[in-house]
């Protein structure tokens, strides 16, 4: 009866939670998902071109008065800016270097003229449009042609893209005004419907049953990380799901690779598809020439600084990118010097003497499994939901790494001198 008795209130109070999930989102998503759908229905008529960029600005301009706190209607102006650099660049060689700078300064000096709360608010939006006013730029490096201002308009205030993402770049943005068959237009809106779904039970789960589960005091901490991915989760669904709406299907996350990885590399890679496309196209590929640990942390230190300065974001980056590089360094030479299946990336074809049914295979994986699951509880920890709303400061970050003895950048050092010794 006891048992019956509990049943019934933990049911009661995650149906509460429920109601509470929907009640808080069903206006401003509704609304996003309703202004995506119009955007699309515009998009496929025989309208001329620039009707349709006209309407895809104004509906981006209606929701950006939706979600924008007062202070953060400067950001039109700051993109207007970064386009106006744009053609006093033309045909110069730094171009996609100098936009990307005048971007991400743009970020930070934001910051420190308006409120943490309001910039926490913006902060989404000002990570995508500089992320795609900076891949323009690279895109249009050398030549002396741009997009005209009102597509240049249209690709930054997207509906469908605006507050959540995904980054994609202007191709797959000229891709919502190509005309599809009437089957392919229904698959894509089922598609987007369920994927919608599925980001609502991503929801669902992060702010309902994982605070119960984070109640447990022997895996509190993995709940409360997984409270935070899942709710990453939610947002990357989401994001796919309107991107699907306006017609264009861009894979935003995986979270099998992520919640059972074979190594930290599977969690950058899988965490968010198309800004670590951003990083490896526009950063990475840039940098290479200096060798892979700097274009490694190059990337990770471009991602850090686009979220604005934020200690506790920062550092989990900087540290996951150390802690990836030397891994995937120690990995690489145990594969070479035993002949075994144990890379960060699974073989394509494998042609090792220990292949991946091996045993010594198996045992070295599922160590390396372990270590990538405890990296994600130990990162993710701090991210608690306590001083959220203004921002993780860097007492809170230390204070949880403390209770675990900091005992995940220890192992990072391990793997780091392991990795010279094979």
């Amino acid at each position: 009866m006891l048992c019956l008795n509990f049943i019934i209130l933990l049911l009661l109070e995650v149906g509460q939670c429920i109601q509470g999930c929907f009640s808080s989102v069903q206006y401003s998503i509704g609304k996003l998902i309703v202004l995506t759908v119009l955007q699309r229905i515009v998009s496929i008529t025989d309208l001329p071109v620039y009707v349709k960029h006209v309407s895809t600005v104004l509906l981006g301009l209606l929701v950006l008065h939706d979600w924008l706190p007062r202070s953060g209607l400067v950001v039109p102006f700051l993109a207007g800016i970064c386009f106006f650099l744009m053609l006093c660049t033309c045909g110069y060689r730094y171009k996609g270097f100098t936009i990307t700078a005048a971007s991400i300064t743009s970020i930070i000096l934001l910051q420190q003229f308006i409120s943490s709360s309001d910039f926490l608010a913006i902060r989404g939006i000002l990570m995508v449009l500089a992320m795609k006013i900076s891949s323009l730029a690279f895109d249009f490096n050398r030549s002396a042609q741009l997009p005209d201002l009102l597509a240049f308009s249209a690709y930054l205030l997207s509906p469908a893209s605006l507050i959540f993402g995904p980054f994609h770049c202007f191709r797959d943005f000229q891709k919502t005004f190509e005309r599809r068959t009437l089957k392919e237009e229904l698959l894509s809106f089922v598609s987007g419907i369920g994927i919608l779904f599925v980001a609502f039970c991503m929801l669902i789960y992060s702010s309902c049953l994982t605070t119960f589960l984070s109640q447990a005091y022997l895996f509190g901490d993995y709940f409360v990380a997984q409270s935070f991915r899942t709710s990453h989760y939610f947002v990357s669904f989401l994001s796919e799901g309107l991107m699907s709406l306006s017609g264009v299907r861009i894979p935003v996350t995986s979270p099998v690779p992520v919640e059972l990885p074979r190594s930290l590399v599977d969690v950058v890679v899988a965490w968010n598809i198309p800004m670590h496309r951003y990083l490896h196209s526009y950063v990475y590929v840039k940098f290479a020439h200096l060798g892979g640990a700097a274009s490694i942390f190059a990337s990770f230190a471009i991602s850090s600084v686009l979220h604005g300065f934020n200690f506790q974001i920062s550092s989990v980056l900087l540290s996951l990118g150390f802690i990836c590089y030397f891994e995937s360094k120690l990995r690489n030479r145990i594969s070479k010097r035993f002949s075994m299946c144990v890379r960060a990336r699974p073989c394509k074809d494998c042609d090792h003497k220990r292949g991946p049914k091996c045993w010594q295979s198996i045992l070295v994986n599922m160590l390396f499994f372990i270590h990538s699951v405890y990296q994600l509880v130990y990162l993710g920890a701090p991210f608690d939901g306590e001083g959220a709303s203004e921002g993780y400061n860097m007492h809170h970050t230390i204070s949880t790494w403390r209770r675990h003895y900091f005992a995940a950048h220890w192992i990072g050092f391990v793997i780091a001198l392991l990795s010279f010794c094979f």
